[in-house]
């Protein structure tokens, strides 16, 4: 889904992007105190250099990351693989000067307060995007990507009582996956400004057709035969008097008087859905039409894994302390490369990849899938639904 209703700091951005919310929370976030003497993290990041305490290279500044290695979930001989030895001790002093003996807590309940306040931070940032569009955030399920991100993703579906995390094969390249996957595109526009009672629908029908000329010459310039390209029609309406705009489908073929008018129903559903009314009787004024040309490309199929039992002993590496609602808790930790589809881990565990850490908390089951990827369902969830 796109937006043009995109915000940087204050000011807004009418400009027609990718429906992305952003939220400040990261590996890198640094926890900090503010004058009121409240735990906060980011959205001030220690990037890559010089990076959480932890990697050594001159930071001094506790994250999320730090907090990680002290809780136990990161293993600082195997970050990375092991290619990059992490510093324990020196995210040990970042948390303790800059957080725990400021809050009065040991190293240990400081590193626990950085995961809670990044855990709860994203839970309201995610949260908060589904109740403004009216939907549940329990009828979910949470993808995790990044390297961080299957570290949390359990702790913060539980603070939003979403029963299913799933972490790809490829969490760690995820969006860089995604990008190479992506059909090719173009994205047009046209603005014209009329009440949809009066609309020109012979104006209409030249905007779409100027795009579509446009664009049949755009994609062929990169090797797109014409009979390849799928066109998609859209237009951002608004009832008259209104600041914020829905974009919804136009009907293909003929721009008629009847097309226009189901573009105007469309519009007045998805009003609903949006925000729970319409109001069919106030008028609706057309803003900017929109034309998607995509040409697919040939699909990526996932490499299969080897098919397993559900005991998953083998692939069991050693064990170590990790820290669960400030309870140190001796936790199995195995290697991801040597679990097979199928495998069913019980929380507490710890999964190790290369490029990413799976932390499955207690009261989570861990199944890996055909794809060699990690799905992990909350068992408060079912005990609560079986009684």
């Amino acid at each position: 889904p796109t937006t043009t209703e995109n915000w940087a700091g204050d000011e807004r951005l009418g400009i027609k992007m990718v429906d992305i919310h952003s939220a400040g929370a990261g590996g890198g976030s640094i926890a900090w105190i503010d004058s009121l003497g409240l735990l906060r993290v980011g959205p001030q990041s220690a990037g890559s250099d010089p990076g959480p305490a932890c990697y050594g290279n001159g930071g001094t500044l506790p994250t999320t990351t730090d907090a990680d290695v002290l809780l136990g979930y990161v293993d600082p001989d195997y970050f990375l693989g092991g290619e990059i030895k992490l510093e324990r001790t020196k995210a040990a002093e970042a948390v303790r000067t800059e957080v725990a003996e400021p809050l009065g807590m040991t190293e240990t309940e400081g590193a626990q307060a950085i995961l809670t306040a990044v855990s709860s931070f994203m839970a309201d940032q995610i949260s908060e995007v589904f109740t403004s569009r009216g939907l549940d955030v329990r009828d979910i399920a949470i993808v995790a990507g990044g390297g961080a991100g299957p570290v949390h993703a359990a702790f913060i579906a539980e603070r939003l009582s979403v029963p299913t995390v799933i972490v790809p094969s490829i969490a760690a390249t995820f969006s860089a996956f995604g990008m190479f996957a992506m059909d090719i595109g173009r994205n047009y526009a046209r603005s014209y400004i009329a009440s949809a009672e009066i609309a020109d629908v012979g104006r209409i029908a030249g905007l779409f057709q100027q795009m579509e000329d446009e664009a049949a010459v755009g994609l062929q310039a990169m090797d797109a035969q014409a009979g390849e390209v799928e066109f998609v029609r859209t237009v951002a309406m608004r009832y008259m008097g209104q600041f914020s705009e829905v974009e919804v489908s136009f009907p293909s073929g003929e721009v008629t008087d009847e097309s226009l008018s189901e573009a105007v129903a469309n519009f007045h559903r998805r009003h609903e859905e949006l925000y729970t009314f319409q109001m069919p009787w106030k008028g609706t004024e057309l803003l900017t039409f929109y034309l998607k040309a995509t040409v697919q490309k040939a699909r990526f199929e996932l490499r299969e894994a080897e098919e397993g039992e559900s005991e998953a002993t083998a692939a069991q590496k050693s064990t170590r302390e990790c820290v669960f609602d400030s309870v140190a808790v001796e936790t199995p930790v195995y290697d991801g490369s040597l679990l097979r589809a199928g495998n069913r881990l019980e929380g507490p565990a710890i999964v190790e990849e290369t490029t990413t850490t799976v932390v499955v908390p207690p009261a989570f089951i861990c199944e890996v899938d055909r794809q060699h990827g990690y799905v992990l369902t909350s068992q408060t969830d079912t005990a609560a639904s079986d009684t």
